[in-house]
């Protein structure tokens, strides 16, 4: 019997989940996939009242609408929100763009 089991868990693991289709950006950004034609999620994390998310995208992308994108639905459950935007063809470690969203300033932008 815990053979099976065992079996049955080394079975689910090693399956892959199906390939993500590049499509357009969903109306609700919780239910983008993580990476698609206009950018992917190459990390996430929170802690004291901040979000923060790092983009890979092109040089050329529309940052702040992808920006916005994805803070709305974000914005009753932080104090602030950061996006940071790499480019995919950079080689660089620091981000080329930042956009900040906070309840008292709203959104602002810097270019690194």
């Amino acid at each position: 019997m815990v053979a099976l089991a065992l079996a049955l868990v080394v079975d689910a693991g090693c399956r892959q989940p199906p390939p993500v289709e590049h499509t357009e950006l969903p109306p609700d950004p919780v239910d983008a996939p993580l990476d698609n034609e206009r950018y992917t999620i190459l990390e996430m994390a929170t802690a004291h009242g901040a979000f923060t998310i790092d983009l890979e995208v092109d040089a050329g992308a529309d940052t702040q609408t992808i920006a916005r994108q994805l803070i709305e639905p974000m914005r009753d459950d932080y104090a602030e929100v950061l996006v940071y935007f790499y480019d995919r063809a950079g080689d660089g470690e620091l981000p080329m763009r930042r956009v900040q969203w906070t309840p008292e300033a709203g959104y602002t932008e810097i270019d690194y």
